[in-house]
């Protein structure tokens, strides 16, 4: 793995961004509201790492890229004309700045594994589609996702020595969590790999021989087959990382699961940082800063059976031998988060909430507003109880005259 120095991605006019920077920790947290600029910015993180890498891969398609706007039009999904690096946009990483001709002398090497947002639409009737069958409005990292699930889950299989079934296999991630995994998403049926006639395809099977296809799939499933498949790939049993990868960016890994189901595989990402991943994690749940509110916390309790025991609680896991050294180290990773701000504008600026303790900043207080309504909703109640409970002291009072 590279140098674990300060990195930070500073930026200015980009997209609908107007200013802000982003500290890399050791994992990464992103959190506003939808339009505010995080997959974009995302979007930029893998572009600055693997130019090179992006342009072969175009270029193995067959585009025929001359112009620097025809491969931003290209790897963004933006119309030409409307990229978002301009001619006033600054972009600096790690304090040097962004320069087209300099990214040309960088490595082809790929650094960034990008699991997007948009995971329904690279699988189609229960296999993943090929780079060339999305249209180039398609953002690079979502056609790049879907044509490496193609390749992967035909790799995954062979290392399994001809076991069909790709979920729950004994040997990826820990039994008790594909125990919960099984509980909170797949509810008994198993992940199975299929071939009919000339088709390849994924399919939900259960043990009475019931076969459910993709459309059949509920809306969680759909969500997190595609993210399973990617983590099965960066955490392949017996080795701590895959290839050269450096960083492991995930948009969204809560759509379509219910608060308990996202908890499990919240516990499977961190899994990554204890392999040596460095992880950038967009999120609309709040559990998801529930979970690094925790963790901080956790990380001043100097009792190491304490801090066991605080962590299990709250991920609703048993204790168990690996789980020890799991969590000293994940409770010495660094954590940033930052927030999207969505400006009346409609333009965006970036705060660092990392804290979550500053009450006198509103962005804080309300956790880059994934607690908003939950307060709203607090205090509502709250008026309507006091409101009530007085309907009912005047009624009383009136009767008793």
């Amino acid at each position: 793995m590279r140098s674990r120095a300060k990195e930070t991605l500073e930026i200015a006019s980009f997209g609908q961004i107007v200013e802000g920077s982003i500290t890399i920790g050791d994992l990464t947290v992103l959190v506003g509201e939808q339009a505010s600029g995080k997959s974009l910015l995302l979007e930029l993180f893998k572009f600055i790492h693997d130019y090179k890498f992006v342009r072969k891969k175009l270029s193995e398609k067959g585009f025929s890229i001359q112009e620097k706007e025809e491969l931003q039009s290209l790897y963004f999904g933006y119309p030409m004309g409307n990229v978002p690096i301009k001619e006033n946009t600054q972009i600096k990483w790690k304090g040097e700045e962004f320069s087209f001709d300099d990214m040309k002398k960088r490595s082809s090497t790929e650094r960034v594994f990008y699991i997007p947002a948009q995971r329904t639409l690279t699988m189609i009737d229960g296999w993943f589609r090929d780079f060339s069958s999305f249209g180039v409005d398609t953002p690079f990292v979502v056609r790049h996702f879907s044509e490496t699930m193609r390749s992967l889950i035909e790799k995954i299989r062979a290392s399994q020595r001809d076991s069909n079934v790709i979920f729950p296999a004994s040997k990826r991630f820990y039994a008790q969590l594909r125990k919960k995994l099984d509980a909170a998403i797949f509810k008994g049926w198993n992940l199975y790999y299929r071939e009919e006639g000339m088709r390849k395809l994924l399919v939900l099977n259960h043990a009475t021989n019931t076969n459910l296809s993709f459309l059949s799939w509920s809306t969680g499933q759909r969500e997190f087959v595609p993210l399973l498949i990617g983590l099965y790939w960066l955490m392949p049993s017996g080795r701590k990382v895959v290839r050269n990868y450096d960083y492991v960016v995930i948009e969204e890994p809560e759509m379509g699961l219910h608060p308990h189901g996202y908890l499990n595989v919240l516990l499977l990402i961190l899994l990554l940082l204890k392999r040596g991943y460095r992880v950038l994690l967009s999120s609309h749940s709040p559990t998801t800063l529930d979970a690094i509110w925790v963790l901080r916390n956790i990380a001043k309790v100097s009792q190491e059976s304490k801090k066991l025991d605080l962590f299990c609680r709250f991920f609703d896991i048993k204790k168990e031998p690996w789980l020890i050294s799991f969590v000293q180290d994940l409770t010495s990773k660094r954590i940033h988060v930052h927030y999207f701000q969505s400006l009346p504008n409609g333009k965006t600026i970036i705060d660092d909430i990392t804290k979550l303790e500053d009450l006198d900043n509103p962005a804080i207080e309300g956790w880059g507003g994934l607690l908003s309504i939950s307060d709203r909703a607090s205090n509502i109640v709250s008026e309507a109880v006091q409101s009530i409970r007085q309907q009912q002291y005047e009624a009383q009072s009136t009767n008793g005259w």
